[in-house]
């Protein structure tokens, strides 16, 4: 999907819950035209379908900033320790990242970006927030369906 041309009349808010719901479909929502390249590249070589949702381009380059979670179920800047967890997925990410950026207090919140929406690695997900005071969770889509649907699916 791409909303650039077109405008936000053409843009499903909903579509990662409608791709999510749909068997052995990998979701993707990439980060920057970096992070889409790679997961392009990554697909190519899969032989099962995928949705990639596309950015209206032009967005800041994040993807060679972020670190990679050991079981690569997400990627993150900043202390994975910090008592303060921003989730989000696709460009929503560098709105985050700067958030974060901009906050003047001693501990910072982790921003932790998720590519792909098929979260798969329960321990990779639960150990990094489960002594979280506060974890928000910021998206470009509708209240269910999207990633806020898939990080309540392992109640925390």
């Amino acid at each position: 999907m791409v909303y650039a041309p077109l405008g936000p009349t053409h843009t499903a808010v909903d579509d990662l819950a409608h791709m999510l719901s749909i068997p052995k479909l990998n979701v993707y929502a990439p980060s920057d035209a970096l992070e889409m390249k790679s997961i392009i590249e990554l697909e190519s070589n899969i032989n099962a379908p995928a949705y990639i949702r596309f950015g209206k381009g032009g967005e800041e380059f994040i993807f060679d900033a972020l670190s990679e979670s050991e079981n690569r179920e997400f990627k993150f800047i900043g202390d994975l320790k910090s008592e303060i967890a921003i989730l989000t997925t696709g460009v929503t990410s560098q709105i985050c990242i700067n958030a974060a950026n901009m906050i003047n207090s001693i501990q910072k919140p982790v921003v932790m970006h998720f590519p792909k929406l098929n979260l798969a690695n329960f321990i990779d997900l639960y150990l990094p927030l489960k002594n979280k005071k506060k974890i928000i969770i910021v998206e470009e889509h509708q209240n269910y369906g999207g990633l806020l649907t898939q990080i309540l699916h392992f109640s925390l």
